[in-house]
């Protein structure tokens, strides 16, 4: 697969060329205190590479946020920086350990932290608060370059 980097997209194109490369997504509500949470009724169990049903809720919902289903082609190391977490000092240790080697790329999040992208392994996810550190593979998803949020 591969991921190209396009400048002022808007995310129905952004969720068309997703699925184009085979990647399934889903609407999301990109406002307020319901952002980041799916607006289909199954929410990652909906995610579809078919370009009309993507056509037809990118129409509906023309600011949703694209979720992408982790674990499908990707598993994602979600790096945390919020407040008094700082999941980012444990990089280095990450690195060393050579836990990091199969990283294909790195999306900055909104929050000051980072996506770090994985080929898909069949991991399951895993969650640390206190070490800011979150795995999503099988049964997650995350939000997609090409996403905009306005959290208030």
């Amino acid at each position: 697969m591969t991921w190209t980097v396009v400048e002022d997209v808007t995310p129905k194109k952004a969720a068309r060329a997703y699925g184009e490369i085979g990647q399934p997504v889903f609407p999301c509500y990109s406002r307020g205190e319901r952002a980041k949470s799916p607006l289909t009724k199954r929410g990652l169990h909906d995610a579809t590479t078919a370009s009309g049903q993507i056509k037809t809720w990118w129409k509906r919902w023309p600011e949703a946020a694209i979720g992408l289903p982790t674990g499908v082609n990707f598993d994602v190391l979600d790096v945390d920086v919020k407040g008094e977490t700082n999941g980012a000092v444990h990089l280095s240790t990450l690195q060393r350990l050579g836990l990091l080697d199969g990283c294909k790329f790195v999306v900055a999040t909104p929050s000051g932290g980072w996506h770090l992208y994985f080929t898909a392994s069949g991991i399951k996810n895993k969650s640390n608060a206190n070490l800011g550190l979150d795995v999503r593979g099988l049964g997650g998803y995350v939000l997609s370059p090409g996403s905009v949020l306005d959290t208030g």
